[in-house]
């Protein structure tokens, strides 16, 4: 077993069959002039609530999700504790193609969709009302995703959620726990890709097969720390992340980590990629144990070997 890195959380490593390699494309329908989020198409979602511009047509697009978690039924029973579902539910468009993914679009393309994410977390933040923003991608039907067409979640809600409080609790005690993990990792057999101000690795206890974070070098909190070379340094890591990632399933789930407003946390992002029937079953829901058929090392092996087929960024 292996424990995470500074969790009381643990993790199997159980190998039962090989790292297979998938087709990186899903079918697709081919008619897809209903899509919502297709150019032409605009008027079948909420009112736009802003969009990047290029050679006279929209490459990004944000508007209010059509059917949003938050805003359902607010109750209140003696003796249970509720709270508020107030919040906002945002749909990010990243493509106007309906069949490109977003590993296939260019990093300046990459770059305008991190900062229409730094610019809706802003946003977002200013709501006093508004105590985290989770921003997070669904891609592939096996991980969550309802709709074909490439698009970003962000979701902002009145509490902090308890995953991340853990996370900050854990991690504040000393010295940064991620500064010390991103700089042990970037001489382990698990580093994936490196470069000036990022590094891409499968982490030492994962909780999914061949799931993979990519971490500031420097001790930052947001997007909004990133200057432009550093930016344009994510948008190619995580664009070479997720295609390699693809090499092995076309459907994962990726998830920024940042701190709450004023909080100091380290910013990373988590890739998890969703294996067809891998999913936690009676043992792990009893027991909240993870159990991983590839270990992480051979994963990393094995993205190492297939990074170097992406065009270089």
């Amino acid at each position: 077993m292996r424990k995470d890195y500074f969790r009381d959380l643990w993790t199997f490593v159980a190998p039962g069959r090989a790292l297979r390699h998938f087709d990186s494309k899903e079918v697709k329908a081919s008619d897809h002039t209903g899509c919502f989020f297709c150019p032409g198409n605009e008027n079948l979602t909420p009112p736009e609530i802003s969009r990047v511009q290029e050679n006279g047509s929209w490459q990004v697009r944000v508007f209010p999700n059509k059917f949003p978690i938050i805003g359902g039924e607010d109750i209140s029973e003696n003796g249970w504790e509720t709270a508020s579902s107030y919040g906002h539910h945002e749909v990010i468009v990243e493509t106007p193609d309906h069949y490109q993914r977003v590993s296939e679009i260019t990093v300046a393309e990459m770059v305008n969709t991190l900062r229409t994410y730094r610019d809706r977390i802003n946003a977002l933040e200013d709501d006093p009302n508004i105590g985290y923003v989770s921003v997070f991608k669904n891609q592939g039907r096996e991980a969550g995703a309802s709709l074909d067409h490439s698009h970003t979640q962000v979701l902002a809600v009145t509490q902090v959620p308890a995953q991340i409080k853990e996370k900050m609790e854990h991690s504040h005690t000393g010295e940064c726990i991620y500064c010390k993990i991103n700089q042990g990792e970037r001489v382990s057999p698990r580093l994936v890709s490196i470069n000036d101000s990022f590094v891409a690795f499968c982490p030492f206890a994962p909780r999914f097969t061949h799931e993979l974070w990519v971490v500031s070098r420097e001790h930052i909190r947001s997007l909004n720390n990133l200057n432009d070379p550093a930016l344009a340094d994510l948008a190619g890591i995580l664009l070479k992340s997720l295609k390699v990632v693809e090499k092995v399933t076309p459907n994962y789930n990726m998830v920024l980590n940042y701190g709450p407003k004023g909080a100091d946390f380290h910013f990373h992002i988590e890739i998890v990629p969703r294996i067809p029937h891998q999913v936690k079953a009676g043992f792990e829901l009893g027991t909240d144990y993870a159990v991983i058929t590839t270990a992480p090392e051979e994963t990393a092996a094995f993205y190492r070997e297939h990074i170097s087929e992406n065009q270089p960024y």
